[in-house]
């Protein structure tokens, strides 16, 4: 067999390939048929993990601020220009972004094989609004986020790079028996068929092939439905829908579930929900769950006063399943953000003021 550099292959029209992955690439589009295998193989898998914007700046970092030093202008920064980081942390915001970068270590205490992936605990932010709750259990999604299209990343690199291996191992061995085309289309996967479409050199062969790389990503054991992040209105929104079985089934399968700010509102359709969800992922060994809420879990015990064995029962679960922190004492960010945006505008008024008083002097 020649060395694929050596390979110098007329193919009509004056068109000539210097090596057999030249020819792969002038006649598999391999990104396209990469992107339609991975595709096909978590069709029906759709990406929960959906960061809202308003949250995508935060970080899982905490930094001491003197707002008394600053002056308007970089007061004003704080304000417009987030940063994302925890000012002035309490301890127990200092506590919460200690744990959540444990768990990213992926120390094997809290972690399946040290794989920060596959966390073996969670935990229940409780504390009333603006505390950053939150603010910290996003941080922590995103950085997870990253990690597991870190690794989906790698599944779509190993079939693109093994597209292009059998496709040059075909050419290799069979020759070139099909005369270039330009105008012939790229070969690209079948959806319905699971087949490359398109004959060309080796075609069966590399259908062959094609289904042995969708076969091992199949098995491999990461997807993207691995993370699920959604609020709790959003979530019940979507259990009054037709959607309810498809997203229950979501969180419940899924290794790591956030739910940000559960609360019943005094709805029982909604407090169901929230012991379903516990419960169930609970007796399927999902311990992975993390929940932001200004209630206790005492208070989510009480919620279910028809039937107390439930509210000992949801009890009992909290303190196998998560790590409790309470933010009760923290300070709400967003009325120091508030104030100074208010402060500022007062500012800007006397500035005024004084400047008219200036002129009619």
């Amino acid at each position: 067999m020649a060395e694929e550099e050596e390979v110098q292959v007329n193919l009509g029209e004056g068109k000539i390939f210097g090596s057999a992955e030249d020819y792969v690439n002038e006649i598999v589009n391999v990104n396209k048929l990469a992107a339609e295998i991975f595709m096909q193989v978590f069709h029906g898998l759709p990406q929960y993990c959906i960061i809202p914007k308003k949250f995508e700046y935060c970080r899982l970092a905490i930094s001491p601020l003197n707002l008394e030093e600053k002056d308007d202008e970089q007061k004003r920064k704080i304000v417009d220009i987030p940063t994302g980081l925890i000012y002035n942390a309490k301890p127990p915001q200092q506590e919460a972004v200690e744990f959540f970068n444990f768990l990213l270590s992926g120390n094997s205490e809290v972690c399946e094989n040290n794989d920060p992936l596959r966390p073996r605990i969670g935990a229940y932010l409780v504390g009333p609004p603006g505390v950053g709750k939150t603010h910290i259990m996003t941080a922590y999604a995103i950085e997870m986020k990253k990690k597991l299209e870190q690794k989906l990343g790698d599944v779509y690199n190993f079939l693109r790079e093994g597209i292009t291996e059998e496709c040059k191992k075909q050419i290799l061995t069979d020759g070139f028996s099909k005369e270039y085309d330009p105008d012939r289309p790229k070969s690209t996967l079948d959806m319905d068929k699971g087949v490359v479409e398109e004959d060309f050199v080796g075609d069966e062969a590399i259908n062959k092939s094609v289904g042995r790389l969708r076969d091992k990503i199949k098995k491999y054991q990461y997807k993207p439905t691995d993370i699920v992040f959604v609020s709790f209105d959003q979530l019940y929104e979507l259990c009054i829908s037709a959607e309810r079985r498809e997203t229950l089934d979501a969180l419940i399968n899924a290794p790591v579930v956030f739910v940000d700010d559960i609360h019943p509102k005094g709805n029982e359709d909604r407090a169901t929900i929230i012991g379903h969800i516990i419960e169930r992922r609970y007796e399927s060994g999902k311990q992975a769950t993390f929940l932001t809420s200004n209630l206790s879990d005492k208070d989510l015990g009480e919620m279910f006063k028809q039937d107390e064995s439930i509210g000992k029962r949801l009890h009992s679960r909290f303190s196998e399943m998560f790590y409790l922190i309470n933010f009760e004492d923290c300070e709400d960010w967003r009325i120091t953000i508030g104030k100074l945006k208010i402060d500022a505008v007062k500012n800007i008024i006397t500035q005024r003021l004084r400047s008219k008083e200036i002129k009619q002097e």
